[in-house]
């Protein structure tokens, strides 16, 4: 067992923790958004989860590269990372002849990358090719939050450390 000879000793090792574990906590999650996007989104009816194209759209996975987790983030006794859709790393492209352009709207061309993954979330109205919200981010953070997912985490992390956690 670790013997510290301060208070601050204790914090600073907690706070490695923390950080570690967070940093795997935000992978881990990260991971999860592109599972979610590529089982239901890519998966929905009309797409083939596992084909690189469909019969009018090239697919670029860019959608699924583009979830980035943040670096850990510390203010205070407060630590947290972010788990985002970065537009940088979806390029809008025009198609090949016959297929749609990438990131683009399909109606004027119009770049559609910064706000494609808040349109998966909550939805696309479009009469010309429209989806509910498929709540991807929404879902999984309802979901961790009931199963207790971060909380058993950090207990585990720290149990293994050689902590009583109670």
């Amino acid at each position: 067992m670790k013997v510290f000879k301060s208070l601050k000793e204790v914090n600073q090792y907690v706070g490695q923790i923390v950080v570690q574990e967070i940093v795997k906590i935000g992978e881990e999650t990260r991971k999860a958004i592109r599972m979610e996007i590529q089982s239901r989104f890519y998966g929905r009816p009309g797409y083939n989860p596992t084909a690189k194209e469909t019969d009018y759209y090239e697919r670029t996975f860019s959608l699924l590269d583009s979830i980035v987790c943040s670096p850990v983030k510390i203010s205070g006794n407060s630590y947290s990372v972010s788990i985002y859709s970065d537009p940088d790393k979806m390029t809008p492209a025009f198609g090949k002849p016959g297929y749609w352009s990438q990131h683009q709207s399909i109606v004027d061309d119009s770049p559609f990358n910064e706000s494609l993954m808040e349109t998966i979330e909550y939805g696309n109205p479009s009469k010309i090719y429209g989806w509910s919200p498929f709540l991807i981010f929404g879902g999984i953070k309802e979901r961790w939050t009931e199963d207790q997912v971060l909380l058993n985490h950090f207990k585990q992390a720290f149990i293994k450390r050689g902590f009583t956690v109670v």
